[in-house]
């Protein structure tokens, strides 16, 4: 869910005109920020945009979080976060429902095959 004070900002299409990774565009873009408008801002890098706000919300403020393309990177990710960390409300109560070990589990589970 995106807050009224957020603002979401896909730099996909930007890297290759940038010519630099997303750590990069995304800390030039928090630098700008600060620079021009005296605001201080979160910034998550990650392969989709479910990730990337979850991780937005634990990043700290000047910094982004960078989370790998690559299964174990986001397992990694996932695993400890408890269910109140996640971005939508109706996904933050099922997890609430899972004990702290079928979390886990879960986070390690290969995604089903799409019918």
């Amino acid at each position: 869910m995106i807050e009224p004070e957020m603002t979401v900002l896909d730099l996909t299409g930007a890297l290759s005109c940038w010519k630099r990774d997303a750590r990069s565009v995304s800390e030039l873009v928090q630098l700008r920020v600060l620079a021009f408008f005296g605001l201080r801002s979160s910034a998550a890098v990650a392969p989709n945009r479910m990730l990337a706000a979850i991780a937005c919300a634990l990043a700290p403020t000047g910094r982004p979080m960078v989370i790998d393309d690559s299964p174990e990177a986001i397992t990694a990710f996932l695993r400890p976060r408890p269910g109140a960390n996640t971005a939508a409300p109706e996904l933050r109560e099922l997890l609430r429902r899972f004990p702290d070990s079928e979390r886990g589990r879960l986070a390690s589970a290969a995604p089903a095959a799409a019918a």
